[in-house]
């Protein structure tokens, strides 16, 4: 999202567009989650040429941070990190343009960025290369928001948290690929810093199938607010709960499923009273209906009959797939 001045530009001699032989560069993407490392046969003030075996598509747009070495280098002016796209193929890698800020929010989100950086001070490419990718995805969904962006990563996110709600985005964003569309600011900004108090990689997952079946139907504020205020109420252990009765179900409202009570509790040491509490906020909140008296005690030799409503399956399928 931003190339800065200095070595590079003198390197470069910064009048000239001029491709210059950079065989001492490397160059850093994410694929997926994984960390790609590629060579740089030459560099210029407007792009690059990759050595790579994946050819890309032409008008691909890339995250790219190219410096010298592997290590992190967490001074902007000695490295790249810029938005690329793919502009033509060669024998044996691909050139990029990089897609400089045109405008004063495009530097804004620039800025937030680095400065990201500079207060997480990640120690490895992997987490540098997952906070550019998640405020550019973040800045196309939201490209007004840099200001409450701002607010929500530097002021009320701890470092911890900061990094659980860049993995929400990057999972968002892989599930919309390129059809990503705009999102309710407030809305993204209450569903991260929700999401980022999750630990657990198969919760923040369910956060990003949340975000971005926001973006799919971004028209629909009230029905998005309500499914991430919903959502942000569940425990864990409810979360669980709901999901198995709602995969048991399938697409069938009310489908009635029995279960044995120790299913319930996933493995994890959780007592009887704590998993009829957990049923019964779940019915509280019209997610689930069950087929026992409330009256009655339940034990682990117990076997409990639960059915899912249109609620939780609404509810299961944006949180699985970030369908709307």
């Amino acid at each position: 999202m931003s190339i800065r001045k200095g070595w590079f530009e003198r390197l470069l001699a910064p009048e000239r567009a001029d491709r210059r032989s950079a065989g001492h560069f490397a160059a850093y993407r994410l694929k997926g989650e994984a960390l790609i490392q590629e060579g740089v046969r030459d560099v210029s003030t407007t792009g690059a040429y990759l050595v790579t075996e994946d050819r890309l598509p032409q008008n691909t747009l890339v995250f790219l941070t190219m410096q010298q070495g592997s290590a992190v280098e967490l001074n902007p002016s000695r490295r790249i990190t810029a938005l690329s796209r793919v502009a033509r193929h060669g024998e044996d890698g691909v050139g990029v343009e990089f897609v400089l800020p045109a405008d004063a929010d495009a530097r804004e989100w620039a800025n937030l960025v680095e400065s990201l950086i500079q207060q997480t001070r990640p120690n490895e490419m992997l987490a540098l290369l997952r906070i550019c990718t998640a405020i550019h995805f973040l800045s196309r969904i939201c490209p007004k928001a840099t200001f409450e962006m701002e607010q929500l990563f530097r002021g009320r996110l701890s470092n911890h948290k900061i990094a659980n709600a860049v993995s929400i985005a990057n999972k968002a964003e892989q599930l919309l690929g390129s059809q990503a569309n705009s999102a309710d600011p407030e809305l993204t900004i209450r569903l991260l810093e929700a999401g980022a108090c999750s630990d657990e990689e198969w919760l923040r997952n369910q956060w990003a199938g949340l975000l971005a079946s926001c973006c799919r139907s971004n028209r629909n504020y009230e029905a998005n607010l309500s499914f991430v205020d919903l959502f942000s109420q569940l425990t864990a252990a409810q979360t669980r709960i709901m999901n198995l009765v709602c995969s048991r179900a399938g697409a069938k409202e009310g489908a009635t499923s029995t279960f044995r009570t120790d299913d319930l509790a996933f493995g994890i040491s959780l007592r009887e009273a704590q998993i009829e509490r957990d049923l019964e906020i779940l019915c509280d909140h019209g997610l689930l209906k069950k087929g026992f008296s409330d009256s009655r005690a339940l034990l682990f030799t117990d076997t409990v009959e639960l059915a899912p409503t249109r609620l939780a399956l609404e509810l299961h399928a944006r949180l699985q797939t970030g369908t709307a």
